[in-house]
């Protein structure tokens, strides 16, 4: 059995491009930290789910590679922040 390799397609606002998803939890993680710095800020609007900026350092701080890529798909409906895992054949 031919076991396929995994991308992530990552489209931003100035940028298309892809990373190596082999291992999903490590793509997710690097990706987040990335974006930590230019992407995630806290909202205030008193909801615990828009604390963007602490939900990503947290998840970076227990190298969470599944809640980093949970965060990533729900964040892939903003803007600028699309990401879709894909086989690469």
């Amino acid at each position: 059995m031919i076991q396929m390799s995994k991308i992530l397609l990552v489209k931003e606002k100035h940028d298309t491009y892809v990373l190596d998803a082999t291992n999903l939890d490590k793509a997710a993680l690097d990706l987040v930290s990335e974006r930590l710095s230019g992407y995630y800020d806290n909202w205030d609007d008193g909801d615990p789910a828009h604390q963007w900026q602490d939900r990503a350092e947290e998840i970076l701080r227990r190298q969470d590679g599944k809640a980093a890529w949970r965060l990533l798909q729900e964040r892939s409906d903003f803007e600028y922040e699309s990401v879709e895992l894909q086989d690469l054949r």
